[in-house]
């Protein structure tokens, strides 16, 4: 007859030790399972956390590393439904460089423009995350001019999606086009839009938020409402829509 038993019988037998290493993925709450060994010993709780090749199971107010190849198979399949579900959740460990590849000169040739630039933005994803790879996520990249006649008036220069596929410890680079621009910002007519600041957005494939950026502080609050932004849309300095152009 099975017994369902203190967490000590794990430690007895050697199948699990205290948490005290890295957490792959983390979950703050999950079902209470009654986890079998292959033995035919149970014990009752909770996964908290799964690595590669052992799961973090709360018991009580302990948490206690086992192997799944100590798990009966039925525990096996619910601990990979359940790491599915919890990377659905997981913020994971990205190095995200972003590059506007921004250039602005004057323009000889021009009467009213006098300034010519442009911007050719590259992104480079680093997935830092053990065990992790990053698929199908979603980056949208927003490119906001400034006029020069108000200050709080702003254009979106550009806006565009891509998309990112990771593997742990790898790195993917996106190259954007080249968008050029003119302005006027001096003399008695001026005009236009001149390259400000950038707004970039990734999500997992589940749609959640993974990472977030503003090149400038003022932005940081509203990244949520400009990366709604479409190109040609203007925006005030909250980035509420404003009409096209």
């Amino acid at each position: 007859m099975k017994k369902t038993l203190r967490p000590n019988f794990w430690l007895g037998n050697g199948f699990a030790v205290l948490l005290g290493c890295s957490i792959l993925i983390v979950l703050t709450s999950a079902e209470a399972r009654i986890f079998t060994s292959t033995d035919g010993n149970e014990i009752d709780g909770e996964i908290i956390a799964a690595k590669r090749a052992s799961v973090v199971i709360k018991v009580g107010t302990k948490n206690f590393t086992i192997p799944v190849s100590r798990l009966v198979d039925a525990d096996q399949k619910y601990i990979d439904e359940w790491k599915v579900e919890a990377a659905k959740s997981l913020i994971p460990k990205l190095d995200v460089k972003i590059n506007p590849g921004v250039n602005n000169h004057r323009d000889k040739g021009g009467d009213f423009d006098d300034r010519a630039g442009s911007f050719d933005f590259s992104i480079s994803v680093e997935n830092r995350e053990r065990g992790y790879n990053l698929q199908d996520a979603t980056g949208k990249l927003v490119v906001l001019g400034r006029s020069v006649v108000d200050n709080d008036i702003y254009v979106v220069q550009q806006a565009v999606s891509m998309n990112f596929s990771v593997e742990e410890g790898k790195t993917e680079e996106w190259q954007g086009q080249e968008v050029r621009f003119e302005y006027d910002d001096s003399g008695s007519v001026q005009g236009g839009y001149k390259y400000y600041a950038y707004l970039f957005e990734l999500k997992n494939s589940s749609g959640k938020v993974i990472y977030q950026k503003a090149s400038q502080k003022k932005f940081e609050t509203s990244i949520g409402e400009g990366i709604g932004l479409s190109q040609g849309e203007y925006a005030d300095s909250a980035l509420k829509k404003r009409g096209r152009r």
